[in-house]
């Protein structure tokens, strides 16, 4: 919009923006959003993993771009239907990367835990070990134990 702004000011036909109030308006409005935008994005990313303020972020930022590009720019109205389904099933897949990225960090760590936990566990004793220390399967029945009652 800011650019739009200022490239029909520099028009040689257009009427001059700057003599009305509304552009000063748009500026101080845009100004107060990205450096609130910034304040809670840091506040938030005290308080949150960075993959999940982001990938929030984006998420946001993209359905506010589409619905900002349809709504003010008119920017589905010369498009055919399924050049727009096809948009939309886009615009979804990328939410669905969005997604994946963020909770992907979490799925994976679990996961590895869950696999150094098990592989500590069977885990075969080591020479100089005791003869009564238990063996790998029954570590691993002792974890299974564990689990179950948890």
């Amino acid at each position: 919009m800011f650019v739009e702004l200022i490239g029909s000011s520099s028009e040689t036909h257009s009427v001059n923006n700057w003599t009305h109030f509304m552009p000063y308006v748009c500026m101080l409005s845009i100004i107060v959003c990205a450096v609130s935008l910034e304040y809670w994005r840091q506040k938030a990313l005290r308080h949150h993993p960075a993959n999940y303020v982001s990938g929030i972020y984006n998420t946001l930022l993209i359905a506010g771009s589409v619905a900002f590009g349809a709504i003010f720019f008119g920017e589905f109205e010369g498009m055919k239907s399924g050049i727009i389904v096809l948009f939309v099933l886009s615009v979804c897949l990328s939410f669905v990367g969005v997604t994946m990225l963020t909770i992907g960090d979490n799925w994976c760590a679990t996961a590895m835990n869950t696999f150094l936990f098990v592989d500590q566990a069977l885990n075969v004793p080591q020479k100089n070990a005791d003869i009564d220390s238990p063996t790998g399967e029954e570590k691993l029945i002792e974890v299974n134990e564990h689990a179950s009652v948890v």
